[in-house]
């Protein structure tokens, strides 16, 4: 059995994931501090008890915990630390990681109009995404029923609306005019963001827009989108606000479904290579303890921005030598960055994303190593293997990173 956790459960902790460290801390009512992590383990060991005796009450049997994958789903613009994040809460909630599937949420509403029947905007017809033609390229605009929420209780405390809202006992009488002005700022910068991924080059040739969550059953939002992109054919599947749950159960049971991604950043990792001249920069020059001069710092690129990578199929793989003969470990730090081709980890768009540290075994009677890494970056999340060259042996770690 599948279930999906839905964002909403972070939608008044957002703010969390933009520094998200491991040791990050809520406050309760009373002021009393709880570790971030524990509180959605909670959380998600709440909704899952939940799920279990409402799904008993239908069926015949008892279903046991080790019966359920859980798809988590996450905005496709989270951190890889964001992700982890949940993967530990969700630890903590007593479900292992094997039975744990983190999916992109614009991938699983794609997923589900693809299967099943959507309305068209302005008429009753049925179509189905399945009847594309091979190749088309369309937009997936998830638009949740958050920000509108902040948008209208922002509005609501201007004065400009003094005599144009009325109060009759327990109802608000509001003038159409007045309730579409509401709207104004969330549509204003939800169309200007299309326009601007509208004008890549890469997007020239996109004629569909398939819009997916509560926000997107809005007639005001499919208006201006109507108006600013006459050109886009807008299509709303039925029950727009459960598209990402419904596609997460689709996505749980065969995630090798979505078969290509294309990278955000490029990604590698810093090492100390000998110094050129003209290539590094001078103040990163200095003598290592077998008397070389090396380069610290150096971006060590494993994959670039913009590639196309294939589910379960695209890795990349570095060699590194360890610098003695006795050490009995080697750390990584992975860094992302927007460039193409940074020369230090430290350039202008470079960033730490996370560690990576691995323990090798001792051996006699060996000079420097070689340790191969491998590094997947095909799914939802990157994973890891190594191999230490001296023992043939292969492990799977993971990156940490959290701080």
């Amino acid at each position: 059995m599948f279930i999906q956790i839905v964002d909403k459960l972070c939608l008044h902790f957002k703010i969390l994931f933009q520094d998200l460290k491991r040791d990050m801390t809520l406050e309760d009512e009373f002021g009393k501090p709880l570790l971030a992590v524990d509180v959605f383990g909670m959380s998600i060991m709440f909704l899952v008890d939940d799920m279990l005796k409402s799904a008993s009450k239908g069926i015949d049997g008892i279903i046991k915990p080790w019966e359920i994958h859980l798809v988590v789903t996450v905005p496709a613009i989270w951190s890889d630390a964001a992700k982890q994040f949940m993967r530990e809460a969700t630890k903590r909630a007593g479900i292992c990681e094997d039975r744990l599937t983190i999916a992109l949420e614009p991938e699983a509403a794609s997923l589900y109009c693809r299967h099943l029947h959507i309305h068209k905007h302005g008429d009753l017809r049925n179509e189905s995404m399945n009847k594309l033609p091979m190749g088309t390229k369309y937009i997936v605009v998830d638009a949740g029923g958050g920000t509108i929420d902040v948008e209208l209780c922002t509005s609501l405390a201007s004065s400009q609306y003094a005599g144009l809202i009325e109060l009759k006992r327990d109802k608000m009488k509001i003038s159409n005019k007045v309730f579409v002005q509401l709207f104004d700022k969330s549509v204003t910068k939800t169309v200007g963001h299309l326009k601007s991924v509208l004008s890549d080059g890469s997007l020239q040739d996109v004629r569909v827009l398939l819009m997916v969550g509560g926000y997107s059953e809005s007639p005001v939002l499919r208006h201006a989108i109507l108006e600013a992109l006459p050109e886009i054919e807008i299509v709303i599947p039925v029950e727009a606000s459960s598209v990402v749950l419904r596609g997460a159960l689709i996505y749980g049971h065969n995630p090798l479904s979505i078969t290509e991604r294309i990278l955000k950043y490029t990604y590698g990792t810093s090492h100390t290579p000998i110094f050129i001249e003209g290539v590094h920069p001078e103040h990163k020059r200095f003598e290592a303890n077998d008397n070389s001069i090396r380069c610290r710092d150096v971006f060590d690129k494993l994959i670039t921005t913009g590639r196309t990578v294939k589910t379960g199929e695209t890795q990349v793989a570095n060699t590194y030598c360890t610098i003695s003969s006795d050490m009995k470990g080697m750390l990584f730090n992975i860094y992302a960055s927007e460039r193409e081709d940074p020369v230090c980890t430290d350039d202008d768009g470079c960033f730490e994303i996370g560690r990576l540290e691995i323990e090798l075994d001792e051996v006699k009677n060996t000079s420097k190593r070689d340790v191969s890494l491998y590094m997947l970056f095909g799914g939802t999340e990157i994973i890891v293997e190594v191999e230490d060259k001296c023992t043939g042996k292969k492990k799977a770690i993971s990156v940490d990173f959290l701080r």
